[in-house]
């Protein structure tokens, strides 16, 4: 997964080169530790976010249900706005 999924994220710097990358980590945190290590890898314009600790509610203890969503939407924007902040 590691391999492949760095060299997803350089192919999109590569194409665009002024943006910052965003890697939010799946609320299973799934393939946690490969994508922190991509984003350590590219400090200069990668940023991993942290989902752990965000208590969603679920339908089915995968997906979020409306609540879940909402609350991810908006911890997921204000995570978006303060990296973008700090990188500039």
């Amino acid at each position: 997964f590691y391999s492949k999924y760095k060299k997803a994220v350089e192919k999109l710097h590569k194409k665009h080169p002024k943006a910052q990358i965003v890697l939010m980590i799946p609320f299973t945190q799934i393939h946690a530790s490969p994508i922190r290590k991509t984003a350590s890898a590219h400090k200069k314009y990668c940023t991993a976010v942290e989902t752990k600790s965000w208590k969603l509610s679920y339908t089915d203890g995968l997906h979020p249900n409306k609540s879940g969503a909402q609350k991810a939407g908006n911890n997921l924007a204000k995570q978006v706005k303060a990296i973008l902040k700090a990188k500039k």
